[in-house]
């Protein structure tokens, strides 16, 4: 079965030698931004140690043979044939012996298996910090040569080399980097579609007091003299207003057009009706009964009804008769609906008839 290779290098070596690998470690991750597979840093305590070590040696590109003082440990010999097996059936690892500081160089071909020998060593002769020989074992890790000049003073690796070596030592440290700003985004839009204003408000601006204010046949409040008024907030669209007064003309059949998040001011001035002059006349005329205003109001969808007021005709939709003092019927037909009111003129001077008072005709 083929294992996904995650790591660029096994760190195979004895436990007496971990300081000293354990530094070569923290250089390869931090400075060259590689992934190396530490035993100290990757088994978690409580799983089973040896098949940690199996995994991981399926999971590497690289085993690194460390030779120290203390020559190799038992499982690192075991470590060491595994990958030696694996290179030579498969090729799909790469294995490099590296000499620490303190080993006999001279004991080698009599201490290291012969096919270990015959592989090109990475020697770290006095200290770790050998920055040569750290170059070329990085080298040997990626499979790359080494090339002709000495390396020198190493310098600080570039920014995306360490974002690289950190990716590969926490890699949910990269989604947790790109997650958080779309979290922040989507909350920010959340919030600003939570807190946006749906409706917009109405305002009525009246030369007059108390003047009864309509929209879409509703009541919907009282006017101030010279002040502006609000008389609600309204779903964006077009709305009908009626303004009414006694004694003055009122404002029928407004059209006003609200707008989201916008406050639509409508001003109005509503007059005296100015009394007609009358001609005197030469010889005396029977006065005419004194006729008062009734203004009835119907809903927009019963514009075209048909106004009867004591069996008599008198106009289609709003309307304001004049009419006598006294009890009056009025009647109001639909092609399939009517309404039916007594009332007293003038102790009534306003009839606003809503849908819900219809009622069905007759066959």
């Amino acid at each position: 079965m083929t294992s996904t290779k995650i790591y660029d290098a096994f760190l195979s070596h004895n436990s007496q030698d971990k300081p000293a690998v354990e530094q070569i470690a923290r250089w390869l991750e931090d400075k060259a931004g590689l992934k190396v597979w530490l035993d100290k840093w990757n088994l978690i305590p409580g799983d089973p140690w040896q098949e940690g070590i199996e995994d991981a040696l399926d999971q590497s590109r690289c085993c690194v043979v460390f030779l120290g003082p203390n020559g190799l440990g038992p499982w690192q010999n075991e470590e060491m044939r595994a990958a030696l097996d694996e290179r030579v059936a498969q090729g799909t690892i790469r294995v490099v012996p590296v000499l620490l500081p303190g080993r006999d160089r001279s004991q080698i071909k009599k201490d290291i298996p012969r096919f270990l020998r015959r592989l090109t060593w990475v020697d770290f002769q006095n200290t770790v910090d050998d920055e040569d020989a750290l170059q070329k074992l990085v080298c040997g890790i990626t499979g790359t040569p080494p090339g002709r000049t000495s390396y020198g003073k190493i310098s600080r690796p570039g920014v995306f080399t360490r974002l690289k070596a950190r990716l590969r030592r926490q890699p949910g440290w990269f989604a947790t980097l790109i997650l958080i700003p779309i979290l922040i985004f989507l909350f920010q839009k959340a919030f600003e579609k939570l807190t946006e204003t749906k409706t917009g408000s109405l305002l009525i601006k009246c030369n007059v007091d108390s003047a009864q204010v309509y929209v879409n046949s509703q009541f919907s409040g009282w006017t101030r003299a010279d002040t502006v008024v609000e008389v609600g907030e309204f779903n964006p669209g077009r709305y009908t207003v009626d303004i009414f007064k006694h004694n003055l003309d009122s404002l029928l059949n407004q059209s006003v057009d609200v707008k989201k998040g916008e406050a639509c001011t409508l001003p109005v001035t509503l007059q005296k009706k100015t009394p007609a002059i009358k001609k005197p006349r030469s010889e005396p005329v029977k006065k005419p009964l004194p006729k008062h205003k009734l203004t009835i109001y119907l809903p927009v969808k019963f514009q075209q009804a048909k106004i009867y007021v004591d069996g008599k005709w008198i106009a289609n939709g709003n309307c304001t008769p004049r009419l006598t003092a006294g009890q009056h019927l009025i009647r109001i037909e639909t092609e399939s609906l009517f309404y039916e009111e007594k009332l007293t003129v003038p102790d009534r001077h306003l009839l606003n008839v809503s849908e819900k008072d219809f009622k069905p005709l007759k066959p």
